[in-house]
């Protein structure tokens, strides 16, 4: 008998207790011996600071709604969710090490026999460990095997451009990953900086592009509960959107905070989108 998504969710929060614990306590190491070394420099305050904190506030939040979604009823559509952000948060220290490795001979690492380049390689390493550790436990793609009983064509085609559609934007986020030329300090997913290829900015876009084009095929494939959970997620992530970029815009302006950072608001408002939508879509 194949195992269902309630048999897969139902030792969930336990199963992802551990690699949660460690992916928290990565994140706050890694990101109290950056503080560190930026309150070292004096610029704290300045936008590599911020950077600093909405990357942390963002990864937090992401870890937050993993946990989160070991407690709601689970589903196929969840534990696709589930997985990507799994995925996601699995990324993120690779591209921190590949930035200080490559970066070995500037003052904020000061060679790998400093103690803080290896607490920042030992928690980047708990970070990742915890992320596949979550994988290897919770195993998210059991749960997205359809019900036994007998489901229609269109729904098949749903759910194969829901997963499509998802994998191909991982990929755009791997492309943009791989390609980037680290600076030291800075993680590739998140840094502003002009340190890509056109060969791989035109490979990320057109493959991002043709998620979005299955995103909006899956939508006019979806049944009417699918498409109300997507339009509360965009109700919720739009929002967000429009509310924070016009205000740290202004704030900005008075100089209360420094220029809004583009990416920043797009992270948050997308996580949640996808809080929105999995809340309605699992109610």
């Amino acid at each position: 008998m194949t195992a269902t998504s309630e048999d897969w969710g139902m030792n969930l929060r336990a199963q992802l207790k551990v690699p949660v614990l460690c992916m928290l306590l990565g994140f706050l190491t890694v990101y109290g011996l950056v503080v560190n070394g930026l309150l070292r420099l004096n610029t704290f305050r300045g936008p590599p600071g911020w950077q600093t904190s909405g990357a942390l506030a963002f990864n937090l939040l992401v870890v937050g709604a993993i946990w989160g979604m070991s407690r709601i009823k689970p589903s196929p559509a969840r534990a696709a969710l589930l997985l990507f952000m799994l995925g996601f948060i699995a990324l993120q220290p690779m591209g921190a090490v590949a930035a200080i490795l490559g970066n070995l001979n500037a003052n904020e690492f000061r060679g790998l026999g400093h103690w803080k380049t290896q607490g920042l390689i030992l928690a980047n390493a708990l970070i990742f460990a915890g992320a596949i550790a979550g994988m290897v436990r919770a195993k998210p793609w059991r749960g997205m095997k359809p019900p036994d009983e007998p489901v229609s064509p269109s729904t098949r085609r749903t759910n194969l451009l829901f997963g499509i559609s998802g994998l191909i934007s991982v990929v755009a986020a791997v492309v943009v990953f791989v390609g980037a030329r680290s600076n030291a300090g800075t993680n590739p997913l998140w840094s502003n900086t002009r340190n890509l290829s056109p060969v791989i900015a035109f490979a990320a876009i057109a493959i991002w592009l043709i998620a979005l084009a299955l995103a909006w095929w899956w939508y006019y494939s979806a049944d009417e509960h699918e498409r109300k959970a997507n339009d509360v997620g965009f109700l919720v992530g739009g929002g967000l959107f429009m509310a924070v970029t016009p205000a740290w815009w202004i704030a900005s302006r008075a100089g209360l905070l420094p220029p809004p950072d583009a990416m920043i608001i797009w992270y948050v408002s997308m996580v949640a989108m996808g809080i929105g939508w999995a809340w309605y879509r699992n109610r």
